[in-house]
């Protein structure tokens, strides 16, 4: 890894408890805005299935608060194998339920969740980290490029009773997966290129002008010739389009 000229800040939040991470995690996106590039979030959860120390790969969040609304998690270039050879543990992939206590679960309601929603474990804050993130992408505030990843190595196995939180944990089933998801997150928030500045194509461009929608694919080789287009200067963007409408026929869609 080589750092480049430009400075960049990494914000570590050692722990949040519940809701709180929904507040919190709205604050650093109003403060940083565009200029963030991943939130990655790891630690500890219960395990619904497996045993103490091994990996928790979630796929969605289910929100237990939310009547049992899904959010789907962002781990698309995180390598479930690549995670279970570094740990040399087991890597359970599946839903992660956000519980809003560990008290106010029993033994019914966690088979429930295991057999009918095919959970694999539970925790406390992912689904609020979530809902802020998404709220902030769907404003405006955060870019679309923002990976969301989460990863959780299990501190305890709720529906047996010899594994439960009260029991100390031995080395052997904390050090390693802890290591191995961290590693990993880390190898992803250093390697993560600058995100570009996101130009108009004809794909994800329609215009319309004096109540006509046109097709500008026929015309992108005419745009090309012109000054880069760019959302933040639409005179230049009218410009260009004026010129290609001149040298090309018109036609509407």
């Amino acid at each position: 890894f080589k750092p480049s000229e430009n400075k960049h800040i990494l914000v570590n939040i050692d722990y949040c408890f519940g809701k709180q991470a929904e507040n919190i995690m709205r604050s650093l996106c109003l403060i940083f805005g565009k200029c963030v590039r991943s939130v990655n979030i790891l630690g500890k959860a219960g395990a619904l299935v497996g045993n103490r120390g091994d990996i928790l790969f979630p796929t969605h969040l289910l929100d237990e608060s939310a009547e049992g609304a899904m959010l789907p998690s962002d781990n698309t270039d995180v390598d479930p194998d690549s995670l279970c050879e570094l740990s040399n543990r087991p890597v359970h992939i599946g839903p992660v339920i956000t519980v809003e206590g560990t008290l106010l679960q029993n033994k019914n309601l966690l088979y429930f969740y295991e057999r009918l929603w095919h959970a694999v474990g539970m925790e406390m804050e992912g689904s609020f980290y979530r809902k802020a993130i998404d709220q902030a992408k769907m404003l405006g505030i955060l870019g679309r490029h923002v990976k969301v990843r989460m990863l959780y190595y299990v501190s305890d196995t709720p529906l047996k009773p010899e594994s439960s939180l009260s029991q100390k944990m031995g080395l052997y089933e904390g050090v390693p997966p802890l290591y191995a998801i961290t590693r990993m997150i880390l190898a992803f928030v250093l390697e993560t290129p600058a995100p570009q500045k996101e130009e108009v194509t004809p794909e994800n461009v329609s215009f319309s002008i004096g109540g006509k929608r046109k097709n500008w694919k026929r015309k992108w080789k005419s745009l090309k010739t012109c000054v880069r287009l760019s959302l933040n200067q639409p005179k230049k963007l009218k410009k260009c389009i004026n010129e290609a409408e001149a040298e090309s026929p018109r036609s509407s869609t």
